[in-house]
C-alpha cells in the first residue's frame, strides 16, 4: 500500500487537484467521511501539509501531524470495508490496490452520476468503418466519463478481426488506465523474431550465422512490450471466432492497437504464476512511444515519474518499495515504508533493479 500511494501522491495534477479544487471541498461536504474521496484527501493533506489545514486538524489525523511519517491508518481501514481483498495485515498485489484505488475514485468523483441519453445512438453502426465505430465510441465514452481520474488515467485501445473467408475487417474501442505485459511470453515473443530474422539471414546468406537459438534471451525492453502487444493472433478450430456477415464461425485474425495514450501512464509487469523475476525488464527514464499509437496528431513522449519494485522471488513473500519523483525538487526518492531517502544514482539504484513492478509514466507537454 504504501508502495503504491506514494506513486499516485507524487502525481503533481493529482495532488493539486485533491488539494485546491473546490469540486473536492464540496464532493466531501456532501458526501461526509464515507467515501475513498474524503480518504485519499485527508492521505493528500498529510502528505503535502498546508497551515491551517482543517482536514489535518481532525482527531484522527492530527495525531501524526508532528511526527516525521504519516501512517495511513484510516485509508487502510476504508479500503478493507469497502473491499475484503485488502482486510487484515496479508500480502497483497500492488496492482490490484492501484487498480481498486483509480476505479473507486473515478466511480465516485464522475460527474455524469446517471445512465445517459443514448437513444440518438442507436442508429446501426457498421463495424467496418473505422471513423464511424470510433467517433461513436468517443461520444459514448465523453457522455459517461468526466472526472479528474478519467482526463489522467483513461485512454483509448482498438481492436480488429479479419474473417479469413470474407476478408472484412471489423473495428471495435475499449478505454484502459493501465497496460499488462507478460514478460515471460514477451521474452519467448523476442526469441521467436530474433530467430526467424536470424533464420532469414541465414536462408539469403548461410556463411554469415552459425547458430539461429537465442533462447538464452533474458531481458526484455520497452520496445518489445509495446511490440508484444499489437501482435496479430491466428484464432482457428474451437477458438475461430464468429463472423456476423458470413453467420458462422471461421479462422480470424485477431489485433490489438493502442488508439491513444493516456497523460498518466500505468505499466504493470506480470511474471508469470505468482511474481518470478527471471526476465529482466531494461527500460529508459524518457520513452518516445509514438509508433505504438494510431493517434498521430502529436508525440507520444512519456517520462518516468514512478517505479513499484517488489524485491523478493514470489508473491507470497518479500517486500515492495517505490521510487518517485518528486513534483517539487525533480529529485528522486526512494520510498521504503517509514524510511525516505534520495536517489543518488538513478541508473544503479532503479534502472538496474531486477525486479520493477509497476512503472508510473506521464506524458510530456
Amino acid at each position: 500500500m504504501n508502495s503504491t500511494l506514494q506513486c499516485l501522491c507524487n502525481i503533481e495534477k493529482l495532488v493539486n487537484y485533491f488539494k485546491y479544487n473546490k469540486k473536492i471541498e464540496d464532493y466531501i461536504q456532501s458526501k461526509g467521511d464515507s467515501t475513498l474521496t474524503y480518504s485519499f484527501k485527508c492521505l493528500i493533506e498529510n502528505l503535502w501539509k498546508s497551515p491551517n489545514n482543517k482536514y489535518i486538524l481532525q482527531n484522527h489525523y492530527g495525531k501524526n501531524i508532528n511526527n516525521k511519517y504519516f501512517s495511513p491508518y484510516d485509508f487502510k481501514k476504508k479500503i478493507s470495508r469497502m473491499n475484503p481483498l485488502f482486510e487484515g495485515v496479508q500480502a497483497n498485489d500492488a496492482k490490484d490496490l492501484v487498480t481498486f484505488i483509480i476505479m473507486t475514485l473515478h466511480e465516485e468523483l464522475n460527474e455524469i452520476k446517471k445512465n445517459p441519453d443514448l437513444s440518438n445512438n442507436c442508429q446501426e453502426i457498421d463495424p467496418t468503418n473505422y471513423d464511424m465505430v470510433l467517433q461513436h465510441f468517443l461520444q459514448d465514452f465523453c457522455q459517461e466519463n468526466k472526472s479528474i481520474i478519467s482526463d489522467l488515467f483513461y485512454a483509448i485501445s482498438e481492436t480488429s478481426t479479419q474473417c479469413l473467408k470474407c476478408k472484412q475487417i471489423k473495428y471495435n474501442f475499449q478505454s484502459y488506465f493501465f497496460l499488462i505485459f507478460p514478460l515471460e511470453e514477451i521474452r519467448k515473443f523476442k526469441i521467436q523474431l530474433t530467430n526467424a530474422i536470424i533464420q532469414n539471414m541465414m536462408d539469403m546468406n548461410p556463411f554469415v550465422f552459425q547458430q539461429n537459438q537465442l533462447n538464452n534471451i533474458q531481458s526484455v525492453n520497452i520496445d518489445d512490450c509495446f511490440q508484444y502487444n499489437e501482435k496479430t493472433e491466428f484464432f482457428t478450430g474451437e477458438n475461430a471466432m464468429y463472423c456476423n456477415i458470413c453467420h458462422d464461425q471461421f479462422s480470424t485474425y485477431y489485433t490489438t492497437k493502442l488508439y491513444c495514450g493516456p497523460e498518466i501512464l500505468i505499466i504493470i509487469l506480470n511474471r508469470g504464476k505468482g511474481i518470478e523475476f527471471d526476465v529482466k525488464l531494461e527500460f529508459t527514464e524518457r520513452v518516445n512511444l509514438s509508433q505504438y499509437f494510431q493517434m498521430k496528431n502529436f508525440e507520444n513522449i512519456y517520462n518516468l515519474i514512478g517505479v513499484v519494485t517488489h524485491l523478493g522471488k514470489s508473491g507470497e513473500d518479500g517486500h515492495f518499495i517505490a521510487h518517485a519523483k518528486s513534483p517539487i525538487d525533480g529529485i528522486w526518492y526512494i520510498y521504503n515504508d517509514e524510511i525516505v531517502s534520495k536517489v543518488d544514482n538513478f541508473k544503479k539504484q532503479i534502472v538496474d533493479i531486477d525486479s520493477p513492478y509497476i512503472l508510473f509514466y506521464q506524458k510530456e507537454k
